[in-house]
């Protein structure tokens, strides 16, 4: 690990430490005028900003810094003056995202904003800088990694299959092909979890970096889930014939089509992706794939190496459902067991899981956690036209 980043793959992060970051230049340049139009950058990316670290540089570790922690990319993390809220700002530069920009702003136009089944990003604000002619900067909430809180029950499994499947399954019906469903292109609105707002990048600190915080599970404190990061998407007119692509892009680096010729069907690969993406996470997170076994088949046919053999997600969500009505209560609240759990251990655990579990079943806890409503698009009144006057196809 070098002097200078702190990797935090572990919640789809990266923290770039060095005092200025080349990369922070936009937002420095446009923080007054973010703020003007009603957004406050966190005091990173003030144009006046000295590093905290730096006050105390032999007794003070700049990983132990709020200010030294930012996100991956072309984001900047902030809050709403209206109501405080955390909000994440992308900066898009056209005409290259020109896609990313026509796709995220079509799903969260008009009657799709408020379709329970639309799980993707909402976008509150739609934004242009002055003195920029390719520059946009939309605004959406701040968002959490799914994979960074464990799941403690198979029901809360079940829950994000039902969403991140289910969100799939609108876009397809929408005609749009997400093209990159890896596990760090899907976010949870974490706000529910905790008492107080964490760290925009760290959520298991306060924002001032003071205490650590702990979570609630998601049984106790339901969560909504949401696709992001759309600059690969794919989407289908019916009149150019069967949908196709000729170029893969995407994170998952094991898909079976980069071993085939183009044209690839891209509504495929979303079905492999989506599914490799729970395969992957008993991988990495060292979960013992038998606590979620019922789940098994159907991940293993939609990660077929034959396109073809594949469900669509139509099926996949049908499928889905069958395999929940199967499940009865107690399976449904029955532990995620680690890999290579020793037998102690594992009774330990038990033991204190079903003890939670059975106060969880007395105050009415539903085995499968209920969906919380869509956060809603386009605070602003006028942001849907200025999306239109940035980028005029979208009409």
């Amino acid at each position: 690990m070098s002097q200078n980043t702190l990797r935090r793959g572990h919640e789809g992060f990266d923290a770039p430490l060095s005092d200025r970051d080349p990369e922070d230049d936009i937002w420095r340049e446009n923080y007054d005028w973010l703020e003007a139009h009603g957004y406050q950058l966190r005091r990173r990316w003030h144009p006046d900003w000295v590093p905290s670290w730096e006050a105390s540089p032999e007794t003070v570790s700049r990983f132990s810094c709020e200010d030294s922690h930012v996100p991956l990319g072309a984001l900047a993390d902030g809050s709403r003056l209206s109501d405080g809220k955390l909000v994440m700002i992308k900066h898009l530069v056209l005409p290259a995202s020109a896609n990313e920009l026509d796709l995220v702003t079509h799903l969260n136009s008009g009657p799709y904003s408020a379709i329970d089944e639309n799980y993707s990003v909402p976008v509150y604000d739609v934004l242009r800088p002055p003195r920029s002619t390719d520059s946009v900067f939309i605004v959406m909430p701040l968002l959490r990694s799914w994979a960074a809180l464990p799941f403690e029950t198979l029901g809360e499994v079940i829950g994000f299959c039902q969403q991140a499947f289910t969100g799939l399954l609108f876009m397809h019906r929408m005609g749009t092909a997400h093209c990159d469903c890896k596990w760090n292109n899907i976010l949870v609105d974490g706000s529910p979890l905790f008492d107080e707002e964490p760290h925009p990048i760290m959520m298991w600190r306060s924002r001032d970096f003071s205490r650590y915080l702990w979570p609630y599970s998601r049984t106790r404190r339901p969560v909504r889930y949401y696709w992001i990061d759309f600059g690969l998407s794919y989407r289908h007119h019916p009149a150019t014939g069967p949908p196709s692509i000729s170029t893969l892009a995407c994170g998952d680096r094991s898909i079976p089509e980069q071993f085939t010729d183009p044209p690839w069907d891209p509504f495929a690969l979303d079905v492999y992706c989506v599914g490799n993406i729970l395969k992957d996470h008993s991988q990495v997170r060292r979960v013992n794939a038998r606590s979620f076994s019922c789940l098994l088949p159907l991940l293993d046919d939609m990660t077929r190496s034959d396109p073809k053999r594949r469900p669509n997600m139509e099926e996949v969500v049908q499928r889905l459902e069958k395999i929940r009505r199967s499940l009865s209560n107690r399976q449904l609240r029955s532990r995620i067991w680690g890999a290579d759990e020793p037998l102690f251990i594992s009774i330990v655990l038990s033991l204190w899981h079903w003890l939670w579990q059975i106060t969880y079943i007395f105050r009415g806890f539903a085995s499968i956690p209920p969906v919380p409503p869509r956060l809603q698009p386009l605070s602003r009144p006028d942001a849907s036209a200025d999306s239109k006057q940035l980028h005029p196809h979208l009409e």
